[in-house]
């Protein structure tokens, strides 16, 4: 029997993913626990691993195509199993849902259908109109069959049926580069035109370009990139989040002297590296104890302050922005902040980060000061209703008992939901920050 392999679902907040690569082809072996397939999801690229052991023998979803939470990906079966390809074709999971619960009840519907629809100027079934709407079909060239004056699902099948049929991503790269998907041999089940048809026939037709000496482009035109995958994810997660929260910004100037004798001391003293942002983490997570209610998710008419304190750390890859999460920090040593630091980001940028570490933060931190940015205004990573922003430690002149001297700053910025809390209690915490950031000898003690 098929094995239908289905878009997982990684995270409460995930509703589609969209396929990265496929590590296996039509037609070959898959074991089952080995990589199928990689998707990108609202958070991450993760790797999904087949439930299954047998021949791969259909993909519905290719390489840069978006699929919902539950979508059939593909198929694999039994070494010489046959199985019905009519049922599974790219993009027809919904419309033929739809299509056989119609065809099911459409012998004692047929009646009725038909007069509602001899008014019509098109005479048509309901069912066959919703059919022909969703497929893009023009009514007005499909001839009824069996003699029939009025249209029925059955007649749309068959128009459906004759068309060139294509997958959205081979569709769109064939209108962007001016082919006809006529001119083009489908490889995919029941002669379905793929993206990988589209880009061999669009590379013979520029081999030949090439040959016969025709420029393909200028060298000076404009790139092209485009927003997808993780990318995509932060783009639509960051305008959320700028236009359903009010965003406030606080900011404030850290003297960072005891900090930085206290990094260089422990350094002295142990071999594990000890950085800024795990004494950020450290002071952060200890100060949303005391203000709980900066850490909280903010739903419909409710706000919801977290029991366990999970702090989310932003860390930028080459495909976007990633927020890995150390769960309960405010029960970890410094020690223990700085090991789960490192092996989350490492992971982050590797892309080995996994569905679990990326959950449940209830506050995030975010540093820019290694790419030399002195005060920013980081924005709120939702549902959460806050977030802390540190830049760099640059020297900067300070009065101290009367005399001026330079010092080692950092200047913090706050980003807060102005729905959740009030400017008020949100200074306080970060006045509380600063305090722990210019005595943080005391967290030790």
């Amino acid at each position: 029997m098929p094995h239908e392999i289905k878009m997982p679902k990684f995270g409460e907040t995930m509703t589609e993913g969209t396929i990265n690569k496929w590590f296996k082809q039509i037609s070959e072996e898959v074991k089952k626990g080995e990589p199928l397939f990689e998707v990108n999801t609202d958070k991450a690229t993760l790797e999904m691993e087949s439930p299954a052991e047998g021949i791969l023998k259909i993909i519905l979803v290719e390489e840069g195509e978006t699929a919902a939470i539950g979508d059939i990906v593909a198929v694999i079966a039994e070494k010489g199993e046959k199985i019905d390809t009519d049922k599974y074709q790219p993009g027809s999971q919904k419309s033929m849902t739809a299509s056989e619960n119609e065809l099911t009840d459409r012998t004692s519907r047929e009646s009725e259908d038909i007069k509602v629809s001899i008014e019509d100027k098109i005479k048509a079934s309901p069912a066959a109109k919703r059919l022909a709407e969703e497929e893009g079909i023009d009514l007005s060239k499909i001839t009824p069959g069996d003699n029939r004056d009025f249209i029925i699902v059955e007649d749309i099948k068959k128009v459906k049926s004759d068309k060139i049929q294509a997958t959205p991503v081979a569709q769109k790269i064939a209108r962007e580069k001016e082919m006809s998907l006529s001119e083009i041999k489908g490889t995919g089940p029941g002669g379905w035109v793929r993206k990988d048809d589209v880009e061999k026939k669009l590379a013979d037709k520029e081999a030949k370009e090439v040959l016969a000496g025709t420029p393909l482009s200028s060298e000076d035109e404009s790139q092209e990139i485009p927003m997808t995958g993780i990318r995509e994810k932060v783009a639509e997660s960051m305008v959320f989040s700028y236009r359903s929260a009010p965003h406030v910004t606080l900011t404030t100037r850290v003297d960072m002297k005891e900090a930085v004798d206290l990094k260089e001391r422990l350094q002295e003293k142990i071999d594990q590296r000890i950085t800024y942002t795990d004494i950020i983490n450290l002071i952060t997570s200890r100060a949303l104890k005391k203000y709980p209610r900066l850490n909280a998710h903010i739903g419909e008419n409710k706000i919801v302050i977290k029991k366990d304190i999970n702090l989310g750390m932003a860390v930028a890859i080459k495909e976007g922005l990633v927020v890995p999460v150390i769960n309960n920090a405010d029960l970890m040593s410094l020690s223990e902040l700085a090991e789960k630091r490192e092996k989350l980001v490492e992971k982050a940028l590797k892309g080995n980060l996994s569905p679990d570490e990326m959950q449940n933060s209830t506050f995030t931190v975010t540093n820019l000061g290694g790419q030399g940015v002195e005060i920013f205004t980081p924005i709120i990573n939702p549902p959460e209703i806050a977030i802390l922003g540190a830049g760099k430690i640059t020297r900067e002149a300070m009065v101290i008992e009367g005399n001026i001297v330079a010092r080692p700053v950092i200047w913090l910025s706050l980003s807060f939901d102005h729905r959740a809390i009030d400017g008020a209690p949100a200074g306080e915490f970060l006045r509380y920050v600063k305090e722990l950031m210019q005595n943080p000898l005391e967290l030790l003690l």
